[in-house]
């Protein structure tokens, strides 16, 4: 299971989200202080392109570090993103997918024969930056983050090139993302306005890095791309009960 699907089900199995006090706006008001003013430009530039992008096909790569093991653990697939749905698809070391959208989160497991289903309607708060790997969506992460430009010293492993890339450090701004979350660095290819990098730091100390590579934009995706077909016999359960 990947790194923001194990956040979601912390999240939706927690306590609804709870906005720290520098992070209180009153309703209809922009918040501020969330986002780096030097940034401003650069944020509707990508929002622009964005915009644009109807769906996205990347392979990715993650390892999850940890102070228990010497080596990462590391996982390899392809995500899919249509509008707000997604099907993150991890072929190795073990076979499991992701379905992700606004009302509910499945993890289907083929060696197991089993499906959980997970309900996104209540203690998750505000969702919109949920989809925003690969193509990271500022204007909504602005509600859930403080964002800030990343410093050269905090990029490492693979090449920045300020002329083609921005770094984004986002600190989440309300108490029940925060006791996950400490920060999430982000690499951003100006060009295609998709992630290509992601570090999320977690509350107790690990770590998790997401790569993407063969990023494609634009090439037609159907719904049917990315929704979970599961096949007859598959047991599903509801760990965290049934929507009323």
């Amino acid at each position: 299971m990947n790194c923001l699907a194990l956040l979601v089900l912390a999240l939706v199995s927690g306590p609804p989200a709870e906005p720290s006090a520098a992070a209180a706006s009153a309703p209809g008001e922009k918040p501020e202080g969330r986002v780096d003013a030097e940034l401003m430009g650069v944020f509707e530039e990508l929002d622009g392109k964005v915009g644009a992008i109807r769906d996205v096909t990347a392979s990715f790569v993650e390892r999850k570090f940890t102070a228990l093991l010497k080596k990462p653990l590391v996982s390899r697939g392809v995500v899919r993103v249509k509008g707000p749905m997604a099907l993150w698809d991890t072929r190795s070391p073990h076979r499991s997918i992701v379905s992700l959208d606004k009302e509910r989160i499945r993890i289907f497991y083929p060696e197991r024969k089993a499906v959980e289903v997970y309900d996104l309607s209540n203690g998750a708060g505000d969702r919109s930056w949920l989809n925003c790997l690969p193509i990271p969506r500022l204007s909504q992460l602005g509600q859930s983050f403080t964002i800030d430009r990343l410093p050269d010293d905090a990029v490492e492993e693979r090449p920045f090139d300020e002329r083609r890339h921005v770094g984004l450090r986002l600190v989440p701004t309300d108490r029940a993302l925060g006791r996950y979350i400490e920060r999430v660095h982000v690499i951003v290819d100006r060009q295609s306005a998709c992630a290509l990098r992601a570090e999320m730091f977690d509350a107790d100390g690990d770590r998790t890095v997401i790569e993407f590579d063969d990023v494609k934009v634009n090439t037609g995706l159907e719904a049917r791309d990315v929704e979970l077909v599961v096949p007859a016999g598959v047991a599903e359960s509801h760990p965290l009960g049934r929507r009323e």
